[in-house]
This record gives structure tokens, C-alpha cells and sequence, in this order.
């Protein structure tokens, strides 16, 4: 990684971007970003950090000083440890003990707090480098408790007094420590080294020919700093001399940034994708004229790109589509959606109202990036082709009916990319890596293209009284296009002959709702939650959008819970790229769930008048 910072298109005016506190965008060279490294990796040797062996751990959200802190890392040989900012403490707590770090680079004073009085937990952690500022009685506290607290800029000035020339690593050193999401259990540490990072993003590079970052591009970071692929696109960019700045630290306004930063290069979570999909279309249904022209707009675009023209240059563009552009800018020539399935319609959508490459990546935290579409694939419903050094193949399932001799089963993967097994988890490195294939969980199918299809998820299906496995994943990627729902969790249990829901519903559209209802919005957030009349309500609401994109009766939930929660990030129940965490969820929901079957379908528990109020809604 730090030979490549040293290359010749590492030279835009533009290198990385930040926020003043008046709100400003303003940029620093990559010259400068090379010296800030100098300096921060200094000021780690310095106060003890050994290169090959410290691990540096960094608390904060996605941002320059981040990007500082991690790269530093690279300069000095030294291990990073990105913890996603707004981790719950549990996770936190396992992270930060089993890496055993010294050092720890922080960016909310809460936690730095937090720390300092939990100081028994983490008995080896003997320095804190907080980003904001902090009081002398909390500096005094720490020393007591055998910690040093320095702030980001005192940190900086000593890299500066004590600078030494870099000390590079090999390919085969580790670049990170990068925890797993967390959707099936406690998060694993992955080693990733810097010869794997380096694979994949030059990988990435090959496949993506006309949507390759250039110099004079602006790019858009904003996923959390644990997750693998931010660092995969990170590196991409910075390695091919693109800008790249981040967004302002508030997930609620990422959009609101796109539009003052107006990107050209933008990765995307499917989440956004969808409700931004059927946003356009609730606009179009708001009168005949406009639907009229949304779909006929839709009809001309879809010629042009069957016959591989993309293009933002039609009348369709100007009259329909620009409204959609300006969403994510106005300015964007690639999207890259990786994280979570996305459906070929919405790809397909996108790739009309944008006018740019729309692609789809697929991989994991192990496995790193496997496979991704090609910029002037138009055709939806599969993830693409592998990417260099990935070898391949299904194995059979035959529990869900899935056999390679159909080209169908679990996806396992080999590659140069790959992790060579979970930190300090020899348990866990057995049962997802067998002769040395990484069994990804994932159940594909290779279509006759020869692309791979992502059809279902092994670990996340179950079986109705029927004996139908039903894929979970799906339904909640329909549900999740309304803007009512913050999260939802769909579930079945085997001696049942339907699915039930949990959703964390968005307060102000379900007190719309409410209202709507006659209910008064004055009414408790929890007691609003409880209300048959709103949950009967909410549940036509999303029957009605999953019989629009096709989910049979079996397929849709029968009765759901609405749990009140204000801060979706705050509540464990999804992680920090918004996908849910169904193991948590199953155990936190077990009583919810069986009071749901012992209710029954909810529709056969309502009167006639509360199913005409959820017409009129």
C-alpha cells in the first residue's frame, strides 16, 4: 500500500477532501497527505508502537483524519484496526481486547470517556489519541488509570519533532484487522494483507474499464471505516490519483452531501438504490400526466440500453430523469453497489435514469471482492464475471434441493484475495475454510452466460409448515422500499404456514399514518407501535408493495410486530451498512415472534372498517 501512495498520478490539487466547522469543503494535496502520515506514524513510533507487530486500533467516523490515522500505518508498518464508529460498546469491548492494542485513535469523546472508566476491560491500552478536544480532569483521570490522552494535533506536532523515514512493508505483512458485520453472531477478525488489499483493488481496476476512478474524478466516501470494501474503494481511488472526500459523519445526511459535493464516482448500498426506485415511482403515481411520462420515458430509455446506449442526452433526460440525477448530485458518470443483493429492476432503473455505468460487485470481509458486472452489461440478475485469480465452484446442498450438476449450490471460493483464516479463532477458520475453499454461505447459480447469480442465503432461510424454504433477504428488499421502514426482520417458524414481520418503523411517517387513521399524533411513539388499527394499517401498506413486485401470499408477512425505536444506527439491530443482524434479531424477537403466530394473521383479526382505513392509506 505505500509503494503505491508513491506513483506518478498521485498528483491532483485535489487528493482528499474534509469539512470545515463553517460547513466549507476544502481539499489537501496528496503531497500533504503523504506528510500528515509522515508525521502520525512518527508520533506512533515514538511513543512505543513496534512496526510488524502493533496494532493500532481507530475509533472514528469515515473521514480525513481516519484516512491519516490508517495509511499512517501503512508508512510504518504497522497493523490498523478500524472500529466502525458507532459500534455498540459490547462489540467495542470484544474488539478492542482481542487485538490487545496499546494505542487507541478516537473520535468521540463519549468513548473516549467511556474508555477511561472502563479501564479494567482493557488492561494493555496505555494511549488515546483523541480527535476532539477534551477537559484537564479527564487528562488527570486517565494518568491515574495508567492511560495517556493526547489530542489529534498535539499528536501531529510531535510526529513532526520526531519524524523518521518510512519503514514500508512487505506484501505478505498485514494492512488490517477488518471485523466481520456481525449478521450471524459476534464479529471475527479477518487479517488482511497488504498484498491482499493491493490483489483486489487491481482487480477491481481490470473490471472496471470506462468506470475506472481518473485523476481529475470526484469520489464519494461514506461507508463505515470497518468494512471491507470502503478500504477496497479507497485504495482504488487514491492509487489511480482520484479525489476523494467524505461525507460530514451524519448517515441521515448523505444525501444532502452528495448533493454539495455533486461526485462523479459514487459506491452505493442497494438500501439507497431501492428507496430512491420507489420514491420515483410514488412521485410518478401522484398524477395521470406525470405517470404517463414516467413510463413512457422508461419505454425509450430501455430500447437505448438494450441496444447498450447509455446516455444522459435524451429528452427523457431533461423532462424525467434529471429530478432522479440530482438525488445523488446530478453529476454522477459511475455507481458502484456492492454490501447486499439489489434486484435487476432497480439496476436496470438506475441504469435508464442515471445515464452511467451502474455495477454490482459481490464478495466479502474473507474473501474480499470475487466478482463484479462489466460496465455495458444491461442485462440484470447476476453479479458478473470472476475477477483475475478467483477460482470457483458450487457445491452441492441437498437439503434445499441444490446439486452443482445443475449448476446450482453453495459458493466457495480460492483466490489470492482470500484471508488466510479469523483472528485468534481457529474454531471459526475450520468451518468456513475446508481444503483450503472459503465456504461463503452464499447459494449460486452460474447462468448461461456464464455470470454468477447470488439466488439465496444458506444460513438465513427456513422452512414453513408447507416444507418451502423461503429466502428472507427478498422480502425484506421489498419491504425496505418504503420510507415507513427503517428496518425489518422477516421470520417463519417450521410448524407455521406463513411469515410474520418485525419493523422498526420511521416515527414521523407512522405518526402521518396514525393520523390518517384519526388516531391522535399526540400518542406515546411506543403506545402508536402497540395500536391494532396502526399495525393493520402498516402491514396492507407493505402487502400492497410486495404484491406490486411479485411476493406470492406465501411470501408475505401474515402479522407484524412494530418495534419503537428512534436511532435504527443506536439500536444493535443492524449494522453500520444498515444490513440486519438476524442472529441478534431472532434471539431479541423469540417473544415477539411466538405472541405473533399465537395471535394469528392479523388481517383475520381486524374489523371492516380498520381494512377500509388502510385502503384510504
Amino acid at each position: 500500500m505505500f509503494v503505491e501512495f508513491d506513483n506518478p498520478l498521485s498528483c491532483s490539487e485535489k487528493g482528499l477532501g474534509y469539512w470545515t466547522k463553517d460547513g466549507h469543503l476544502q481539499w489537501i494535496t496528496y503531497d500533504e497527505l503523504v506528510q500528515q502520515c509522515q508525521y502520525f506514524g512518527s508520533a506512533m513510533l515514538s511513543i512505543g508502537a513496534v512496526p510488524g507487530k502493533s496494532v493500532i486500533a481507530i475509533n472514528c467516523s469515515n473521514s480525513l483524519k481516519f484516512a491519516i490515522a490508517n495509511y499512517s500505518n501503512s508508512f510504518y508498518s504497522l497493523i490498523s484496526c478500524p472500529i466502525s464508529a458507532n459500534v455498540d460498546r459490547d462489540i467495542f469491548a470484544h474488539i478492542l481486547k482481542q487485538v490487545e492494542s496499546r494505542t487507541m485513535v478516537c473520535g468521540n469523546a463519549d468513548v473516549v470517556e467511556y474508555i477511561i472508566r472502563s479501564r479494567p476491560l482493557f488492561p494493555l491500552l496505555k494511549n488515546v489519541i483523541s480527535i476532539p478536544s477534551f477537559s484537564r480532569d479527564l487528562v488527570s483521570s486517565a494518568r491515574g488509570q495508567g492511560v495517556d490522552v493526547l489530542h489529534w494535533q498535539d499528536f501531529i506536532e510531535l510526529g513532526k519533532k520526531t519524524k523518521q523515514p518510512p519503514i514500508p512493508p512487505s506484501p505478505e505483512d498485514t494492512y488490517a484487522i477488518l471485523y466481520t458485520s456481525g449478521t450471524t453472531g459476534i464479529p471475527k477478525g479477518v487479517e488482511v494483507t497488504h498484498q491482499c488489499l493491493m490483489a483486489t483493488s487491481h482487480a477491481v481496476n481490470f473490471q472496471a474499464g470506462p468506470m475506472k476512478a481518473m485523476p481529475s474524478e470526484v469520489c464519494f466516501s461514506y461507508l463505515p471505516t470497518g468494512h471491507i470494501y470502503e478500504h477496497i474503494y479507497q485504495t482504488t481511488i487514491l492509487c489511480e490519483g482520484g479525489s476523494m472526500t467524505y461525507y460530514r459523519g451524519d448517515i441521515k445526511g448523505i444525501l444532502q452531501d452528495m448533493q454539495t459535493i455533486r461526485p462523479q464516482n459514487i459506491p452505493v448500498v442497494p438500501r439507497i438504490l431501492n428507496r430512491i426506485y420507489y420514491a420515483a415511482h410514488e412521485e410518478a403515481r401522484k398524477s395521470w400526466l406525470k405517470n404517463i411520462l414516467f413510463h413512457l420515458a422508461i419505454k425509450q430509455k430501455r430500447k437505448l440500453l438494450k441496444r447498450g446506449i447509455i446516455t444522459q442526452n435524451t429528452i427523457w433526460d431533461r423532462l424525467v430523469f434529471k429530478k432522479v440525477r440530482d438525488i445523488l448530485g446530478g453529476n454522477v458518470k459511475n455507481v458502484i453497489t456492492t454490501s447486499a443483493p439489489v434486484s435487476a429492476e432497480v439496476l436496470e432503473f438506475f441504469r435508464m435514469a442515471f445515464g452511467c455505468f451502474v455495477a454490482e460487485v459481490y464478495g466479502s470481509t474473507e474473501a474480499g471482492c470475487l466478482s463484479g458486472t462489466a460496465a455495458f452489461d444491461t442485462e440484470g440478475g447476476h453479479v458478473g464475471a470472476l475477477f483475475p485469480g478467483v477460482e470457483m465452484k458450487l457445491v452441492d446442498v441437498p437439503e434445499m434441493n441444490y446439486f452443482s450438476k445443475d449448476d446450482e449450490g453453495e459458493i466457495c471460493v480460492r483466490s489470492p484475495m482470500a484471508f488466510k483464516g479469523y483472528y485468534k479463532n481457529p474454531e471459526a477458520t475450520a468451518s468456513t475454510i475446508k481444503d483450503g475453499w472459503i465456504h461463503m454461505g452464499d447459494i449460486g447459480r452460474w447462468n448461461n452466460r456464464g455470470a454468477l447469480a447470488v439466488i439465496d442465503r444458506k444460513k438465513d432461510m427456513f422452512k414453513l409448515s408447507q416444507g418451502e424454504f423461503i429466502a428472507p433477504e427478498r422480502i425484506e428488499g421489498i419491504y425496505s422500499m418504503l420510507d415507513t421502514i427503517a428496518t425489518v426482520f422477516i421470520e417463519g417458524h417450521a410448524t407455521e404456514s406463513y411469515c410474520v414481520a418485525i419493523v422498526v418503523p420511521d416515527e414521523i411517517k407512522l405518526r402521518e399514518l396514525a393520523a390518517a387513521l384519526g388516531i391522535s399524533t399526540k400518542s406515546d411513539f411506543s403506545q402508536l407501535c402497540k395500536n391494532k388499527e396502526v399495525r393493520h394499517a402498516f402491514l396492507r401498506k407493505m402487502q400492497k408493495v410486495g404484491k406490486e413486485y411479485g411476493l406470492s401470499s406465501l411470501h408475505q408477512a401474515q402479522n407484524l410486530h412494530l418495534h419503537p425505536v428512534s436511532n435504527i444506527l443506536e439500536s444493535n439491530l443492524v449494522t453500520n451498512t444498515l444490513k440486519l443482524k438476524r442472529f441478534y434479531a431472532r434471539q431479541v424477537f423469540k417473544d415477539a415472534i411466538d405472541s405473533m403466530y399465537k395471535e394469528g394473521p392479523l388481517a383475520q383479526l381486524s374489523t371492516h372498517n380498520v381494512g377500509t382505513h388502510a385502503e384510504r392509506c
